[in-house]
């Protein structure tokens, strides 16, 4: 009687396990994000900040182009499949110093739109910045997607006492 009540109890922890990991597994269905580039002097020609979603080589290639419009020779375009993947760029404004930066990148899905959020942090008490004109920016590729791309952005000030 003891070995069948144990049997179920194994049964039961195995049947749990399995039934966890896909719980698991459909909750943790975001999109993956890789980096592509990265950095803090960019010569974008347009003022404020720049959130796209990028959906053709062709189009890429422009935004690319403008990015690096001041540096010659401007670095290479980076492969993307445009069939599997989108490219995100995330501009802030220009900054007088620098110590800014885009972090904390994570992307999520809904119904309706896929959402890319992220941290716009200043440099706060404490901090030794350069002093130059600097732009954070960032490019980004993850899964192609029809919906919508929404972007929140978190404006945050960390200290470095």
């Amino acid at each position: 009687m003891r070995e069948n009540y144990l049997l179920w109890i194994l049964v039961l922890l195995i049947v749990g396990a399995t039934g966890a990991c896909s719980v698991f597994e459909k909750n943790s269905a975001n999109p993956k994000i890789e980096e592509i580039k990265s950095g803090n002097y960019i010569g974008y020609p347009a003022k404020g900040v720049i959130q796209k979603k990028i959906t053709s080589q062709d189009s890429f290639k422009r935004e690319w182009a403008k990015a690096y419009s001041e540096l010659n020779p401007a670095p290479p375009l980076p492969d993307v499949d445009f069939e599997e993947k989108v490219v995100v760029m995330i501009m802030t404004e220009t900054k007088s110093s620098g110590g800014y930066t885009i972090n904390d990148i994570s992307i999520s899905k809904n119904q309706n739109a896929t959402v890319i959020s992220y941290k716009d942090v200043t440099p706060g008490d404490g901090c030794m910045t350069t002093q130059a004109l600097t732009r954070p920016f960032v490019f980004l590729s993850t899964e192609k997607t029809d919906k919508p791309m929404h972007f929140k952005r978190e404006s945050v000030t960390e200290d470095c006492l």
